[in-house]
């Protein structure tokens, strides 16, 4: 008779991301995520967005939230930055359907957000 041999859950987790690694979406994330690291353009914009929201916190300013709202506009009209994240959104939809099925067949939320932060104490803001 042959004997049965359990995998293990890191075994079995190690051949989970070999599949996440091969589905269409995080394929499609990995060649948006190349197609934005090489427009210069969307790298641009990122780094004066990025600026302005540390401008921000530490003054407020009015003019500086308006120019961040006008680079926000040129970053959702970019191409490359808009293949990004629909790509990326695509992939976190991959990836909590999969942690629905987990969490079904475990009979257990397991990746909810547990305490302060997650429980809507406020005190995380």
């Amino acid at each position: 008779m042959a004997e049965s041999k359990v995998k293990s859950p890191e075994s079995v987790a190690a051949e989970f991301a070999e599949a996440i690694k091969d589905c269409e979406e995080y394929k499609k994330f990995l060649v948006a995520n190349e197609a934005l690291s090489n427009d210069k353009e969307a790298i641009s914009l990122l780094k004066q967005f990025q600026e302005k929201q540390i401008e921000i916190q530490s003054t407020g300013d009015e003019e500086l939230i308006r120019d961040l709202e006008d680079l926000q506009v040129k970053l959702r009209e970019n191409k490359s930055f808009k293949g990004y994240n629909d790509a990326q959104a695509r992939l976190v939809s991959l990836l909590r359907e999969t942690n629905l099925v987990i969490s079904s067949i475990i009979d257990s939320d397991f990746a909810v957000k547990q305490g302060c932060c997650g429980g809507g104490g406020g005190c995380c803001g």
